[in-house]
């Protein structure tokens, strides 16, 4: 709500587009809240886009302010701006703001730039429906009886860690853990220190991972007893591959429950690893378009290679090899496109 304030009084308005060009940190969450609270539209820019991405896309957008990094040597000078790290100071002696927009659940919520690879970014517009939509499909989806601490690792920029890894743990009243630094040991220390229970990964995140664990096994000339052990694990129950494998779970502390995977196709063999080990690993599959679930496994019930079934109010077809989806979560077009 300070948040809000701070973006009052520089002079923006419902429905004015802010960029957020940052890193993973609280300070990412409350930039994003004090823009929707002021009715404003949130533009995520990947931290790792170069300026004259983060400047094609705020001149796409017609964003009014940036929030950007100080982290980033090259800073965006065209536009209205504010430094991340600066806020919790320059939010200290704010109030809060006293009265919110009245806002629609039509309205746009955020417009978030497509990779490009298929061309110039395309601006996809979501609205509060189609977010709210999707993260009450998650909720649903993945049922999690007890509340749980999610590690971040991926770019709050995309709607997967946006949906499954910050808004809906919110949600639940779940706790989110935020690296300073992003590396493999930084992800370790996490893991023994902080109690995590889910971390959502890309597919490359879970081969690295993966190698990670083979490297080790090899330097301690333990990779024919591994192979051995993986194979009579195979069919056996999760608490017997625990048992098995007690030295990797250990590193990841006794209370990791699960990785959630999406961004791209999971290599079988990659997701055949993790489950003889016993690791559970949930694979889904969506786009940004659709805020972005459109399908997923569940955390009773995983299948290897297959992204599982529809959340709910999702229906799909497949016609010609193409396929088709219809639901609430499915943004209306690309901005001004």
């Amino acid at each position: 709500l300070k948040m809000a304030k701070f973006l009052e009084e520089k002079n923006i308005e419902k429905g004015d587009r802010v960029a957020l060009w940052a890193g993973n940190s609280p300070w990412w969450a409350v930039s994003f809240f004090g823009i929707i609270a002021r009715g404003a539209i949130v533009v995520p820019i990947d931290f790792i886009s170069g300026k004259e991405r983060a400047y094609n896309i705020t001149k796409l957008s017609g964003a009014k302010l940036i929030i950007q990094s100080n982290y980033k040597l090259e800073k965006l000078t065209n536009i209205d701006s504010v430094i991340i790290e600066d806020l919790q100071f320059l939010l200290e002696k704010l109030k809060p703001i006293s009265k919110l927009p009245m806002l629609a659940s039509k309205d746009i919520a955020e417009i978030v730039y497509t990779s490009g690879t298929t061309g110039d970014p395309k601006g996809v517009a979501l609205t509060h429906e189609n977010i709210m939509t999707n993260i009450l499909q998650a909720y649903k989806h993945i049922v999690i009886k007890s509340r749980f601490t999610f590690l971040s690792v991926l770019p709050l920029s995309h709607m997967f860690e946006q949906t499954v890894g910050f808004l809906t743990p919110l949600y639940r009243g779940d706790t989110i853990v935020y690296l300073r630094i992003l590396k493999p040991s930084a992800i370790m220390d996490a893991l023994k220190e902080e109690e995590i229970n889910v971390i959502e990964a890309v597919p490359r995140l879970l081969d690295l991972l993966k190698n990670t664990i083979e490297r080790e096994l090899e330097s301690k000339s333990l990779t024919r007893i591994f192979k051995i052990l993986m194979k009579f694990s195979e069919n056996k129950p999760q608490r017997t591959k625990k048992i098995l494998f007690y030295s990797i779970h250990k590193k990841f502390g006794k209370n990791f429950v699960m990785f959630i995977s999406g961004g791209s196709a999971l290599n079988i063999n990659t997701a055949k690893f993790w489950k003889n080990i016993g690791f559970i690993v949930v694979e889904g599959y969506g786009l940004t378009e659709c805020s972005p679930i459109l399908c997923a496994n569940t955390l009773d019930k995983q299948v290897l290679g297959s992204v599982g079934i529809p959340v709910e109010g999702v229906k799909i077809k497949i016609n010609n090899n193409e396929i088709l989806a219809r639901g609430d979560n499915i943004f209306s077009g690309y901005y001004q496109n």
